[in-house]
């Protein structure tokens, strides 16, 4: 075995993925996470996907994200990040959470890593080549 692939493996096995917003991507994120990796992400959000109930932890926000202030949200992201051990991965999944995202990267960026959309594939995969 590599050290690349011994380092993208521990990569994979401390990443806690978190997605925010959009039901559909999120559920498709979700299953894809889990099934390839194994790894049960964290979704926040307010819908229903039966992707979401089979392989997401959901945290239900109390209203859809645009109409939740970006000033409750981004503490109720922060207080997330000060529970969890891992490497925690913030996914936007529709343009409200990627704008929230944008506008509060600096405070964001200290407790999460931070990717864009659109990703395909392996959700996990632009993390591997944001470290390597």
């Amino acid at each position: 075995m590599t050290d690349a692939h011994c380092d993208t493996a521990y990569l994979y096995t401390t990443a806690v993925p978190v997605l925010l917003g959009g039901t559909k991507t999120a559920g498709k994120t979700a299953a894809e996470i889990y099934l390839r990796h194994e790894i049960t992400p964290h979704w926040f959000g307010k819908g229903f996907d039966l992707n979401l109930l089979m392989y997401a932890k959901r945290h239900l926000l109390p209203a859809p994200l645009r109409e939740i202030s970006d000033d409750l949200l981004l503490q109720i992201l922060l207080d997330f990040a000060a529970e969890q051990v891992g490497l925690l991965v913030l996914y936007p999944c529709d343009p409200e959470s990627e704008t929230l995202i944008r506008h509060n990267a600096a405070a964001l960026e200290s407790h999460y890593v931070l990717l864009d959309l659109p990703f395909e594939g392996d959700p996990l995969a632009p993390l591997v080549r944001k470290f390597y």
